[in-house]
């Protein structure tokens, strides 16, 4: 292949909307730096033939998206082709900054399926899209509950979803979820966080109910309850309008709804 080295594309008139953030991007560096932040959600729904047409009608990137199409029509495995292709050809990163992304790229691609998953799903979560993150922590629950395999894993995935559920106030599915953590790893954090939730959905006397439930020693009853007490009191918006505005800006973003 010819080289088809990309330097400070144009800017789009039409931007590339990422669908699993809600973000657009209008150049070509601007997908280089948000993949090389975001790289497990680097996958088919991310790159296919939208990208490659828009990279070449709105960034004027012909020969890239040609090669794109190629690789998206013909290789066994696309993904990582077609990142290598972009990062190679952007003009965005240094040889050293791209031998550390090839590296992190191989590292993400050696781990097993419901391993990536979870990755994704905890970036998703990085970003407060909660609802992407719970259908992928859900489906990868679906799996596990299959095979049982790995107790470990299947925990952690328990314990992010919930605090997934809990961020969308969902307390009660939280609590659930944070439960079956403790169950599988049996540490403190996640009882910790089966206590918390016991709180928002029953109050200090649910606490003491799951807490006895649980044999959880009272000190750790004590460092709940003083945690929850030290809280602020959330302050009053000055701009009512606006802060709810705020607030529903922020659950759709969140929920997708």
């Amino acid at each position: 292949m010819a080289s088809g080295l990309v330097v400070k594309s144009p800017m789009a008139k039409v931007p590339f909307h990422v669908a699993s953030v809600g973000l657009n991007l209008y150049s070509v560096e601007e997908l280089c730096f948000f993949i090389s932040r975001n790289l497990p959600l680097a996958d088919e729904h991310l790159l296919n033939d939208s990208l490659a047409d828009w990279l070449g009608e709105q960034c004027g990137q012909t020969w890239l998206a040609g090669e794109m199409k190629e690789i998206l029509r013909e290789a066994a495995d696309p993904v990582p082709e077609c990142l290598s292709l972009l990062f190679r050809n952007s003009g965005y990163f240094t040889q050293a900054e791209l031998n550390t992304l090839f590296a992190r790229m191989k590292s993400y691609a050696d781990l097993a399926a419901s391993k990536r998953q979870k990755v994704q799903a905890d970036v998703l979560m990085d970003r407060g899209k909660y609802q992407k993150a719970i259908d992928y922590y859900e489906d990868i629950l679906r799996g596990e509950r299959k095979t049982n395999i790995d107790k470990s894993f299947t925990g952690l995935v328990y314990f992010n979803a919930g605090c997934a559920y809990e961020r969308l106030f969902y307390t009660e599915k939280a609590e659930e979820y944070f439960l079956k953590a403790y169950e599988l790893l049996m540490d403190r954090l996640s009882l910790l966080a089966v206590l918390s939730a016991a709180y928002l959905n029953g109050g200090e006397e649910a606490v003491h109910a799951r807490a006895e439930e649980l044999h959880a020693h009272a000190t750790l009853v004590e460092d709940v309850m003083e945690s929850i007490q030290d809280l602020k009191v959330p302050e009053y918006p000055a701009n009512l309008e606006k802060a709810v505005d705020e607030w529903i800006a922020a659950y759709h973003y969140a929920t997708d709804l």
